[in-house]
């Protein structure tokens, strides 16, 4: 027969706040290799008559349309995407780069969205709740064993 020691409930508290951080953890680490993948695909832009002489004169880098990620110039981007490890059960998938909001949400000077986040995120949110769920079962079972006894 199972019984619950009142006495280690404080303990059991800890255990959930540890298995909340582990799976927010995890997930983010999931999203964020997804806006990776997502970044590294190129656009699938028709060849107009100015590409063609760019590719005639040996340039590979090409701007990407507005609505489409945004096309990798020198990687700077895509290597500065992580995800966080969780505290106080809060964690981030993302960058640091200011220009990173910049391209998600366009700005006032001109410059069109190119959506790299929300696309992740949106195409992902299954992967992410199981990513949640495995991470914060592990440390549950885990744990549980310890105050359940």
């Amino acid at each position: 027969m199972a019984s619950v020691n009142f006495d280690k409930l404080p303990d059991f508290r800890v255990i959930v706040v540890e298995a909340i951080n582990a799976g927010l953890t995890r997930a983010a680490d999931a999203l964020s290799g997804k806006m990776v993948v997502g970044m590294t695909r190129t656009a699938k832009v028709p060849l107009r008559a100015g590409r063609r002489k760019s590719l005639a004169l040996g340039r590979r880098y090409f701007p990407s349309r507005p609505g489409q990620p945004p096309a990798v110039q020198t990687g700077a981007l895509r290597h500065s995407i992580h995800g966080t490890r969780s505290v106080n059960m809060v964690s981030s998938a993302g960058t640091g780069l200011p220009y990173g909001l910049f391209l998600e949400r366009g700005t006032r000077r001109g410059l069109l969205p190119r959506p790299w986040l929300m696309p992740a995120l949106t195409a992902n949110k299954p992967l992410i709740l199981s990513q949640f769920k495995a991470g914060a079962n592990a440390v549950l079972q885990r744990g549980s064993r310890a105050v359940f006894q």
